[in-house]
């Protein structure tokens, strides 16, 4: 057998004993049956257990999938400023379902790499911590979103969108700090003291 052939032979084993090693990882539910669960432990036990060439494989695709999830995550976090921005002001019908739409993508994105990354193990606590910011960013904004969907644009009051944007903020700096955003897209208002001050 050439070189090329036990290499591809050796590949083709890796990825049968991950698909075991992935399935091994689900929970099969409880068992009333002593003598199953023994069972199914040492069956567990030893798909487990993989070749040199298996783990490698599981971990070169923990790192693709850790690279990802920073990647996306990236963009879903500019979307989320970028949306957060635009919810201080009165914006189109059509720009609100636009927003929307971008941050259920980048969303998506997200969460897609970090279920992938979960069938090899436990993800690292700070990919989980990403994560649920994700999740629960999106949440909020989605619910203004979709209110503002549903309000008349008489109904849109400068005052209070901004006050429900900045505790967003306050509640989450690490994704909408004021180190991620640019002087630029800062807007500035005068207070009733005659101060310009800038608008978080």
């Amino acid at each position: 057998m050439s070189a090329a052939n036990q290499e591809v032979e050796l590949e083709g084993e890796a990825e049968l004993q991950i698909e075991s090693f992935q399935l091994a990882e689900r929970d099969p539910g409880p068992s009333t049956d002593p003598k199953t669960e023994a069972d199914a432990l040492r069956r567990s036990e030893r798909e487990r257990h993989l070749t040199y060439k298996a783990q490698q494989l599981v971990e070169e695709e923990v790192l693709q999938q850790s690279k990802e999830i920073q990647s996306t995550y990236e963009t879903w976090r500019k979307c989320a400023v970028e949306t957060r921005k635009q919810l201080r002001t009165a914006i189109t019908l059509e720009r609100l379902q636009e927003l929307q739409v971008n941050l259920k993508t980048s969303l998506d994105k997200v969460v897609g790499h970090y279920e992938q990354l979960k069938k090899f193990g436990t993800p690292e606590k700070d990919i989980v911590t990403k994560v649920d910011n994700c999740c629960s960013i999106s949440n909020d904004l989605t619910e203004t979103l979709t209110r503002r969907r549903l309000e008349s644009p008489q109904e849109f009051n400068a005052i209070k969108e901004k006050e429900g944007v900045r505790e967003l903020k306050y509640a989450h700096p690490s994704v909408f700090g004021e180190s991620l955003e640019t002087i630029t897209s800062l807007s500035e208002w005068r207070s009733d003291d005659g101060l310009i001050r800038a608008e978080l």
